[in-house]
C-alpha cells in the first residue's frame, strides 16, 4: 500500500509542470484595470491587497510547517481574511468599483478542490473500507488537491487547460483507488462518485 501511494504521489505531481511561480492571491493587475482606478486608489488598493497576500502567504507557511494541513480549516481562514480585505477595500471605491471587484473576488479565489468531507464519510461507510484502505482515500484525495493547485499557474484563466488538469489528476486518482479496493469495492466507489466532475477552475462551477 506505501508503495501505491509513494507511485500515485510521483505519478500525478509529475505531471503538473515543474516549474510553479508561488501564488499567493488573486491576480490583481487583471482586475484593476476593470476599476478604472484613480492613481490615489490604486496606491491604497495595493497597499491593501499586497499586506492580506503576505498574511495569507504566512498562513500557508504555518500550516504546511505545522504538519498535515486541515484544508477546509484553511479555506475558511482564507474566505475570512478575503471578507476582512473587503472591507477595507470597500470605503476606497465607489459602489460600481465595489460590485465589480465583489464578483471577480468570488471568481478568483478557491472553492473547494477535492471530494467533500461527506463524499468521503459515505465512501468509507458504504465500502466497509478498514483503516488501511480509509487512509489511502485520503490520501489520495489530498494528492489530488496538491496536484491541481500545484499546477495552477499553468491554467490560470484558461477554462479549458484547467479542465484538462483536472481530468487527469482525476483519473489518476481513480486509478490509484482502483488498485487499492478489490474490483467489488471499486465498482461501488464508482457508483458513489459518478456525478463528481469539473466545477469551474476554482471548484464553484454548477
Amino acid at each position: 500500500m506505501r508503495q501505491l501511494l509513494l507511485l500515485f504521489f510521483v505519478t500525478v505531481l509529475a505531471a503538473a509542470c515543474s516549474e510553479q511561480q508561488k501564488h499567493n492571491g488573486p491576480p490583481y493587475e487583471n482586475l484593476k484595470p476593470e476599476l478604472s482606478l484613480t492613481s490615489k486608489q490604486e496606491k491604497q488598493f495595493d497597499e491593501i491587497t499586497l499586506r492580506y497576500n503576505k498574511i495569507r502567504a504566512e498562513e500557508f507557511a504555518a500550516a504546511r510547517a505545522g504538519g498535515k494541513m486541515n484544508r477546509e480549516a484553511m479555506l475558511a481562514k482564507m474566505r475570512n481574511l478575503f471578507e476582512k480585505q473587503a472591507a477595507e477595500v470597500k470605503p476606497l471605491l465607489n459602489d460600481e468599483q465595489f460590485a465589480v471587484y465583489t464578483e471577480w473576488i468570488e471568481h478568483n479565489i478557491p472553492g473547494r478542490i477535492g471530494w467533500s468531507p461527506e463524499l468521503i464519510e459515505k465512501i468509507k461507510t458504504n465500502l466497509n473500507l478498514t483503516d488501511d484502505k480509509a487512509a489511502i482515500v485520503d490520501a489520495v484525495n489530498e494528492a489530488f488537491i496538491e496536484a491541481y493547485s500545484g499546477a495552477h499557474d499553468n491554467y490560470h484563466g484558461n477554462a479549458e487547460a484547467a479542465k484538462s488538469y483536472w481530468t487527469e489528476f482525476n483519473n489518476n486518482r481513480n486509478a490509484a483507488l482502483k488498485e487499492a479496493f478489490s474490483e467489488e469495492e471499486y465498482q461501488k466507489f464508482l457508483e458513489i462518485t459518478k456525478d463528481v466532475r469539473f466545477k469551474g477552475e476554482h471548484g464553484k462551477g454548477k
